[in-house]
């Protein structure tokens, strides 16, 4: 069996430059890419002759981030998207320079898709990063997209914000809109990011509780708000209001009804169609602005709470849905590895997103490590920012 490595919610997007404390967190110096690339490293060479799949679990990239050089481009319509990740690219090369290093070494690299980098669907953005890593488009052996989920030797890995009513969607690959145009459908999530980027530039939106950051920290918010670089700040204010209104709910409209990606889903990781039909059927429905004015408002909500026990109820149904030994997720970015009762594991990749680190000892990024062996061994290893691994 091979080892799989799973690393996930890096939140790669392009560096910010601009002075001061506007987006620190964006900045070349908060930036974990030295650290990641040896993870990767690190398991490729461990893993040896049993070979092994390097998976992004999702939210590798932040497509969704906003973007200095093109504040006003639509990253869910695909030359929007490709502009955000020609941008990364460029500015995150020890990350992609490793994963190339990877693959020549016999890994293969699979990118599932998450509510930021759900633009992975789109295939311009694909043969772009396929060009990065050096493998012609189409090879799956070497450079898997994860249409939904991906599954090897009895290991299940998804992102999980499907059972995030924030940052669920109807669809994860693009629809064509009125005027023929191929786009991801909004979230309150994508939104609301998007949102702390442009406007709220001095609160991290990679908190573990975003909404709890914003409303229980006025004083940064309103810091934010009188150093805003936009001199169209109300009317980009009107414009994400308008946007966060406008996310349409799939309530009692969650029927399957593209027969055809679900065929895809079933075609790329062998699972069975009916299974795959029945997983869908569990996504969390879309939630409206109101659910999210209300949860903001709420003392008494935790949305990290929340989004954690959502995605561990969902672990055990998978597993046994799917026959899966090890089910991983990531998207809450908070850690763990467990052995069930039932003998399954439960992971989550936890995350390497851009936090305030300055600790020599800090940890500045976790993944999960599944060992090919006949135990099945599964745990996570924790980088420090000194360079040493726990």
């Amino acid at each position: 069996m091979r080892d799989v490595l799973v690393v996930s919610d890096v939140h790669l997007a392009p560096l910010a430059r601009s002075a001061g404390a506007w987006m620190a967190y964006r900045r070349p110096e908060r930036a974990v890419d030295a650290h990641l690339a040896a993870a990767i490293d690190r398991a490729v060479t461990q893993a040896g002759g049993r070979g092994i799949d390097v998976v992004l679990g999702g939210d590798f990239l932040d497509l969704d981030a906003p973007l200095e050089d093109a504040p006003d481009l639509d990253a869910r319509a695909e030359p929007g998207a490709l502009h955000a990740t020609l941008a990364t690219l460029r500015d995150h090369p020890i990350v992609f320079l490793e994963l190339a290093r990877s693959i020549s070494r016999g890994a293969r690299v699979v990118f599932v898709p998450g509510n930021h980098d759900a633009q992975l669907a789109f295939p311009a953005v694909r043969l772009a990063v396929a060009q990065a890593l050096g493998v012609p488009y189409g090879d799956d052996r070497r450079l898997r997209f994860a249409a939904w989920f991906h599954r090897v030797d009895g290991v299940h890995v998804e992102h999980g914000h499907v059972y995030d009513p924030f940052c669920t969607m109807s669809r994860l690959h693009p629809a064509l809109d009125a005027c023929g145009t191929a786009r991801l459908e909004p979230t309150l999530g994508t939104v609301g990011t998007r949102a702390v980027g442009e406007l709220l530039g001095l609160v991290n939106p990679y908190g573990s509780d975003p909404l709890k950051d914003v409303s229980g920290r006025l004083d940064r918010v309103a810091g934010s708000l009188v150093g805003s670089p936009h001199e169209d700040y109300l009317a980009r204010s009107a414009a994400i209001v308008r946007d966060l209104a406008g996310v349409e709910t799939d309530a009692g409209a969650r029927a399957v009804s593209d027969d055809r990606w679900l065929r895809s889903v079933s075609g790329q990781t062998g699972a069975d169609l009916g299974k795959v039909a029945l997983h869908r059927y569990r996504w969390a429905s879309k939630a409206s602005a109101g659910d999210l004015a209300d949860a903001a408002l709420d003392p008494a909500y935790g949305y990290d709470r929340d989004t954690d026990e959502r995605l561990r109820g969902a672990m055990g149904w998978i597993g046994r849905l799917h026959q899966a030994d090890v089910v991983v997720m990531g998207h809450t970015h908070r850690a763990f590895a467990e052995r069930r009762p039932d003998g399954r594991a439960h992971a989550n990749s936890g995350t390497w997103a851009p936090l305030e680190r300055d600790d020599p000892r800090a940890v500045v990024g976790t993944a999960v490590r599944i060992v090919g062996n006949h135990r099945r061994q599964v745990w996570i290893e924790r980088t420090h920012r000194d360079g040493s691994v726990s």
